[in-house]
Formats: C-alpha cells, structure tokens, sequence
C-alpha cells in the first residue's frame, strides 16, 4: 500500500542553516498501509475485499471514528466511514481537528450534493459516496495518489484553520485567552501552534508560566526567510505540551522584518498542525493590517472587555475588518469575546449595552476569576476554572471547530448518528 501512496518528496533542510538548539516537536509517525474506521460490518467487509482484490495488505480496522489516542494507530492513509452522518462537512471539520495533516483521508458517505463535495475537496478531503464496489474504491485509492502532488502544489492540501486573536487595546487579556484557546484545542486532540507576534515584551512565557520558554533571536538565523522551507520552520517550534506548540522571534531589527520572520514561517507550517492561533494583542506597537488579516485567516476572535472606549475600539476595528471583507470572496468568521478580567463592577457596560452598541452578540463572556492568577502562577489552565453551564473557554473552541456549545449535533456526539432502520 505504501508504493501506491507515493506522496511528494520531503523538502530538503540545509543542516547548517537549521538553528540545532531549538528542541524539535515528534512528528506523527509515517508507518505505511491503511486504517479503516468504521460503523457497519458491511463496510468494513466492503473495504477488506477490495483491498484483497487488489492484491493490496488489508487495512488496520477500528471500530468507532479517529481520535488523537488512536494516531499511533494510524497508517498513512485513512478511511472514514461517515454513512450515519446528518451534517458531513460539520463533522468533517471536527475530523479534519483529530487526524495529522500528512494523513491521506477519504471519507465514504451518503451525500450527492456537489457543493458538499466541492467543499470536502476544498478542505483537502477524498469523497467516495457509499456503499460502492470494490472497483471504484480501488480506483479512488489510485486516484488519491496521482492528485497528491497536484494537489499540494495547488494548496487544496489539508491545512491548519488559522485563527487571529485580536485585541481591542492593550491589557485586557488577549494573550490570556489566546494561550487558553491553544492550550485546550491542544487538550482535545488537536496539535496546535501559537504564534506570538510580541518581539520585545512577551508575556506568553509568564501565562504559560515557562520560564524556558524562549524567542528565537532572529539574528542567529543564517537563511532568508523565503528559502525556508517547511522541516526548518518546524525547528523553529518550541513545545509546551503534547500537542501544543509556540512559535515567537525576537531582535534589533525593524518591527516588519520581525514580522515577515514569524508570518513566513508560520506559513510554512500549515501541514504540520490543525490550528495555527495567532496572538495579537492590543499593546503591540505596530498597525494591524486588516486586509493582510482577513485574507490569511479562517476566524477573527476579537477580545474586548465591557468598558465604553474598549468597545469603541472594538467596533473600529469590525469596520475596518467589515471594509477590507466586502470584496472577499471567502470570509473569515468574526467573534467577539469580552473578557471580565477585573470585578465586574469595575465596568461601566453590561452584556446587552456591549451587544447593543457592537450590533454582533459577543460569542462569549469570561468571567471574572478571583483566582486566575493564582492558577497560572502554578502553572494550571484558568479552563479549570469553569464550572456548571458556564464554560467561555470550551464554548468558545467549539464555536471556532463550527459547532454550536449549545447543542449536541455532530458525528462525534451521541445524537449524531440517524437511528438504523430495522
């Protein structure tokens, strides 16, 4: 099976030019063949049949749907059966956040509709509609392996969903919510990286409450950044955690030379993560480039916090974002959180003056936490912090995977899969 799948050559690295001192993240082992999720006997007898027809090894089968546990499991292609599914491309998205970017993926499902199909290529997935003969499968499998340069090369790869975390002004807890947002996503599965666009007063390490946590001084780089290529960027990855990384540079160079640095290599690193998040906070001393924002990013989470010249701010910057994404063909989401990270009685605004005056619901409310600092201090997730029906921070990674927090739809949830006719 490894023959048929002959994917693109790995880039080449300049070992003199890759910094060696940057602890490079374990990368999803490659270990050939195929692995097959599935619902039904029928499909899973389906899929071995043809495999043995072909004269092909027959694939690792594994009853129920991936998840990061399983990826040491995983061969280089995977199928997915998805026959039960009510919402194929919601519940593609939350596979497409469980599953390694290198993985070949072809899912096997019930729709005809060609705009869902056109859209599963678009996020880098094979369709083959279900149940089919043995014939056709096989044929998708060849089909998979003689699109894969093609498609690499076309940028219809499987790519992170890239998410700009933005601040309305400084010291309203950008960095905060966007280290939570990285660190749960990263929780759930899902091999995250955050980029941090500080280079000279830095925070992350204090919230992440890593003192080694260290940026790459731009200076000890050899290679311009458009000959960086994507093994090289990946040296550049410090790891916080199983899943979670942090990209950040520093220098004496100008501000823009310091950007181009992290939003080239951060570029380069779109197979090698589900989520690239993007910590732009209010206090960094450079102008936003709305237009550059929302043509590179999937989702905008504008953190703003209850008070009348936050939400100002908020709302020029939804202007300037809504003036630069009338042409777009393709929108980013916009969300809007607003942060409490002082006593609520420290604001002069509540809920439903913030939405009233915005025009946009905020997606949600962060509470005021009494012990938040006391919990990154020791090195904990204020995520530990949520209790009952209030979760801004899990709610919030659900809205940004496309699911709505307040209900249970989804291939992944219990209620997801139609009933079997008996």
């Amino acid at each position: 099976m490894a023959n048929i799948f002959d994917l693109s050559e790995e880039l080449s690295l300049d070992i003199d030019k890759k910094k060696s001192s940057s602890p490079k993240p374990s990368q999803p082992a490659q270990t050939g063949g195929a692995t097959l999720f599935f619902s039904s006997s029928d499909c899973r007898d389906g899929v071995i049949e043809a495999y043995n027809f072909e004269g092909l090894e027959e694939p690792k089968c594994i009853k129920g749907l991936p998840t990061s546990t399983k990826e040491k499991e995983l061969g280089d292609v995977v199928i997915v059966e998805m026959t039960n599914s009510i919402d194929i491309q919601a519940d593609a998205q939350e596979i497409n956040a469980q599953l390694p970017n290198s993985k070949t993926v072809i899912l096997l499902g019930q729709t005809d509709s060609i705009q869902v199909l056109r859209n599963l290529e678009k996020m880098g997935f094979y369709y083959l509609p279900w149940p089919s003969d043995k014939l056709e499968l096989i044929e998708c499998l060849k089909q998979a392996s003689r699109d894969e340069r093609k498609r690499y090369e076309s940028g219809y790869f499987r790519k992170a969903k890239r998410i700009a975390v933005v601040g309305a002004k400084g010291g309203i807890g950008t960095s905060v919510i966007s280290t939570e947002l990285s660190a749960l996503l990263a929780k759930k599965g899902s091999r995250t990286i955050l980029v941090d666009h500080h280079y000279s007063q830095s925070n992350i390490d204090i919230i992440l409450s890593q003192k080694d946590l260290e940026q790459v001084d731009v200076s000890t780089i050899t290679v311009e950044p458009s000959k960086l290529d994507e093994e090289s960027a990946t040296s550049y990855l410090n790891e916080v955690e199983h899943n979670f990384l942090y990209l950040g540079f520093t220098g004496k160079d100008k501000i823009e030379e310091l950007e181009k640095y992290t939003n080239t290599v951060s570029s380069r690193l779109s197979r090698q993560a589900n989520f690239i998040i993007s910590d732009f906070s209010g206090s960094l001393d450079f102008p936003l480039d709305a237009e550059k924002m929302v043509t590179e990013n999937d989702v905008i989470v504008l953190v703003t916090e209850p008070s009348v010249s936050s939400v100002r701010a908020t709302q020029r910057l939804l202007d300037r974002i809504k003036d630069v994404a009338i042409p777009q063909l393709v929108r980013p989401r916009v969300m809007v959180v607003l942060n409490h990270h002082r006593p609520e009685a420290c604001f002069n605004l509540n809920f439903e003056e913030v939405e009233r005056f915005l025009k946009i619901k905020p997606e949600v409310a962060v509470p005021f936490y009494k012990t938040a600092a006391k919990q990154l201090i020791e090195g904990k997730r204020l995520q530990g912090l949520e209790k009952g029906k209030t979760k801004p921070f899990t709610s919030l990674a659900l809205s940004i995977n496309g699911r709505n927090p307040n209900k249970k739809t989804g291939l992944f949830s219990k209620f997801s899969f139609k009933r079997n006719k008996k």
